[in-house]
């Protein structure tokens, strides 16, 4: 193979690289805010504008720069200092996202500062690249169209390929720092092999020169990597002060377990702790720390009977095991979407699987469309860091859930009552059920809803049923007390129905809410 042959090469194999790392660093990106500004679509927004205004920046530019000086070892430098920027990312993001969120209340406006500051610079500089790489692949040649739609083509193939890998492949196995050490040695790689093609072309004085600059780029991209080595270890020992048992990244959460005095919490959010998702006592197996989940039980005062349950969203399953401690001879089934949540949940929570207590790792909704068993009790509990998926909250949804109910069956779901989620919410359960009955603790936001067919439900026989159900059982927490605790339903004469077509959730959700509990 000829010298220029091979110089090609090496321009087409970069244009697969720089695509790869562009994509897979704005998968990579949602890591990193996601837990400081949820996982929302404003989120993504931020993200996707994000990547192409950088994107745009780097066309601009880098074609500008490439009028001006067609060599290689510019465009190599551009994309040695973006290794850098991404290698600097892990450094930074922790501190930088903390003092946005503690400062900026509006997440969605957060998200898109931490975005622009994390993602711009490093994008620009890669997005240089691909008007430069036209340049000089079509220098001493009349085949430009061929050659800039190879490039083109190339190039998005590697962003394909980024994409994927990234989301089936580095995500579910490490931490987004050690990705971001990757796609930064990944993208320093790329930018030497720029520079040696410029380095042995030139002239040996010229050569000589840009020789000991490479040196120098080798040996500051050999420090930062030692600097993201040892903050690493500090990090790690800094959490572990925080409580922090185990950190793990899953393709869809960044999940923290951590124990404080007898209490172990599973949690979605590293710096809201009003997410928290599950909470034991290790002391007290009977304990539900977190009140909302006392009145889940009162399915068994609603329903019929109990002889099949089904759980959606069972996180570390602190209801589900409270129900089968006490009902020994129900069958109950927990679909929990994230795999990495239930081992967690069976390491450090307690969670055990039984002849009559099922788990499974499924979509809720894709569950029950398979699905072609009845439950009598239906429970939704599918809060993500204090977002409802919407897809699991419209109309169809609920009358696909419905649809599994077995006569005099209900269902029960938690909702957040200081969102304006929270009526339209209430609307469209009633669009499915005939009636919906509410029920929470005073002054707390989290409302338990119990939606059913059939005529109301009067006080008086609930109380009756409740106390049965006492005697019989002894449960920790008193169904008496619990069904005493009703509340009045919102005001919905404005509010419109969720559907699959329009569902503004996370809009609705980020908005302040005044209902009265």
């Amino acid at each position: 193979m000829s010298k220029e042959k091979y110089y090609k090469l090496i321009i087409y194999i970069n244009a697969f690289v720089v695509g790869f790392i562009i994509m897979a660093l704005e998968m990579a990106g949602s890591r990193f805010l996601t837990p400081y500004f949820g996982s929302s679509i404003f989120t993504w927004a931020s993200i996707i504008s994000m990547v192409l205004l950088s994107l745009a920046a780097g066309y601009f530019i880098g074609g500008y720069i490439a009028e001006k000086r067609n060599d290689p070892f510019v465009i190599g430098s551009i994309v040695f200092f973006s290794s850098i920027l991404i290698l600097l990312i892990p450094i930074y993001f922790n501190p930088l996202f903390k003092l946005i969120h503690n400062n900026i209340m509006n997440t969605n406006l957060g998200g898109f500062i931490g975005a622009l500051l994390t993602l711009f610079p490093p994008l620009t500089l890669l997005g240089m690249y691909s008007p430069y790489s036209v340049k000089i692949g079509t220098k001493n040649t009349n085949k430009s169209g061929k050659i800039s739609g190879n490039l083109y083509g190339i190039s998005t193939l590697g962003s394909i390929v980024g994409t994927l890998g990234i989301t089936f492949i580095l995500v579910p196995r490490m931490g987004s720092k050690n990705i971001a050490v990757i796609l930064s040695v990944i993208t320093f790689l790329s930018s030497i092999s720029l520079i040696y093609i410029s380095v042995f072309k030139k002239q040996i004085k010229t050569s000589v020169f840009r020789k000991a600059l490479l040196i120098i780029y080798i040996f500051i991209f050999l420090t930062f990597i030692i600097l993201i080595l040892y903050l690493n270890k500090y990090q790690t020992i800094k959490n572990e002060n925080k409580n922090y048992i185990e950190v793990v990244e899953s393709k869809y959460n960044t999940i923290i377990v951590s124990k404080k005095d007898s209490y172990m919490s599973l949690s979605f959010r590293k710096y809201s702790s009003k997410y928290t998702e599950s909470k034991i006592n290790l002391e007290n197996e009977f304990e539900l720390p977190l009140p909302y989940s006392r009145f889940m039980q009162l399915g068994l005062v609603y329903s019929e009977k109990y002889e099949n349950i089904l759980m959606l969203g069972l996180g570390a399953g602190t209801t589900t095991t409270y129900l089968n401690k006490y009902l020994k001879n129900a069958n109950i089934t927990g679909i929990e979407l994230d795999e990495e949540v239930i081992e967690l949940s069976k390491k450090y929570f307690n969670l055990q699987e039984s002849p009559n207590y099922k788990i499974l790792n499924d979509d809720g909704r894709i569950f029950l469309s398979r699905d072609n068993h009845e439950y009598d009790i239906i429970m939704l509990d599918a809060y993500k860091g204090g977002y409802i998926p919407f897809h699991l909250c419209t109309q169809e949804f609920y009358s696909l859930v419905k649809e599994h109910l077995t006569e005099n069956g209900c269902v029960i779901l938690n909702l957040h009552s200081n969102t304006n989620l929270f009526n339209p919410l209430y609307t469209t359960l009633l669009s499915v059920f005939d009636n919906v009955d509410l029920y929470s603790y005073p002054n707390n936001s989290n409302v338990v809803a119990i939606a059913y067919l059939g005529t109301k439900k009067d006080r008086i026989s609930l109380i009756y049923k409740a106390k049965e159900l006492q005697q019989e059982y002894n449960f920790y927490y008193d169904l008496i007390v619990l069904i005493n605790l009703g509340v009045d339903p919102p005001d919905i004469k404005r509010d419109k129905i969720l559907n699959d077509d329009f569902a503004p959730i996370n809009y609705l959700n980020a908005i302040e809410g005044h209902n009265k509990n």
